[in-house]
């Protein structure tokens, strides 16, 4: 994966305006991994999206291809360090409602929803404690569920220390809620603001697909406009882009499935076809060191 990677590194974008596609495809095909860790609440955030069946016939997926469990390209990262000892903040081990430990990869700070929280979860070998129903899942400013203007409340009010450099992913639960177009690009503009007084380097990553939204014309009028709203932020000293979106979009303009989890861990039965799984999350940890390595930010 990190050699492909490498290989597509100056890949043009193919994020172009997206029509929904045929679930006939022959080339629509699901594939079923295991690397979900929680329990989260955003597939159901949005009172009437887990009644919204995703395909016709919910049968159907049993035609498709589906990636053996055992399979070990798909198997969830074991999240031990070289001493086989999970990695635990001190903070959940002594007050499990702290959750102010702030996972930093290469020497940048993470900031987002649940994406990069389990990006650190199956990644960066980091252990998140399971909270209570009702809760959010947190890492620092990685927060299941969260929204744009969410995070920009918790930044403003520097709920945790803000580290020197940022990578953000935000939006994607603003999709979810079908926060208003206008809202999502105005809060995040403030939020590049306050971190540009703020930090010294920030990396601005493009909101990937939701394939849970994918039949929906409209969803992909405007994740393509808010994508390209998110590039105009560039700043060749501070602020950098990384179009991530586009790497998970097929040449035929549908969502790349197998870089995305079809059911949550905890329940075979409860569709996700929201979060990165962890082939997804190897992409993207390909293409961070890329990009990273390439500016000379680290």
């Amino acid at each position: 994966m990190e050699n492909s990677a490498e290989n597509d590194l100056d890949i043009e974008a193919k994020f172009f305006i997206k029509m929904p596609y045929d679930s006939d495809d022959p080339d629509f095909n699901w594939h079923k991994t295991f690397t979900s860790t929680d329990d989260d609440d955003e597939v159901f955030a949005k009172k009437g999206y887990d009644k919204i069946a995703f395909k016709e016939d919910g049968q159907k997926s049993r035609r498709y291809r589906k990636i053996s469990q055992n399979n070990n390209a798909t198997n969830l990262l074991r999240r031990q360090s070289n001493n086989n000892e999970t990695i635990v903040s001190p903070q959940f081990k002594s007050t499990p409602k702290q959750f102010n430990y702030s996972r930093v990869y290469r020497g940048f700070q993470l900031i987002g929803d649940s994406q990069l929280l389990r990006f650190s979860e199956q990644l960066l070998q980091i252990c998140v404690p399971t909270t209570s129903s009702g809760e959010s899942r947190r890492l620092g400013y990685c927060i299941s569920g969260q929204k744009i203007r969410e995070i920009e409340q918790r930044l403003i009010s520097k709920d945790y220390p803000i580290g020197k450099k940022i990578i953000m992913l935000i939006g994607t639960n603003d999709f979810l809620y079908n926060t208003s177009f206008d809202n999502m690009c105005s809060t995040y503009k403030s939020i590049v603001s306050f971190l540009k007084e703020n930090v010294q380097h920030i990396i601005l990553l493009t909101v990937p697909p939701v394939p849970k939204l994918a039949g929906r014309a409209e969803y992909w009028i405007k994740l393509k406009r808010f994508n390209d709203f998110i590039l105009t932020n560039m700043d060749e000293r501070r602020v950098y882009v990384f179009d991530l979106a586009s790497l998970y979009i097929t040449y035929n303009n549908t969502v790349s499935l197998e870089y995305f989890e079809e059911t949550y861990f905890s329940s075979s039965s409860r569709p996700d076809l929201i979060h990165l799984n962890n082939i997804g999350f190897r992409l993207l940890k390909s293409i961070l060191d890329i990009y990273l390595d390439k500016n000379k930010l680290v």
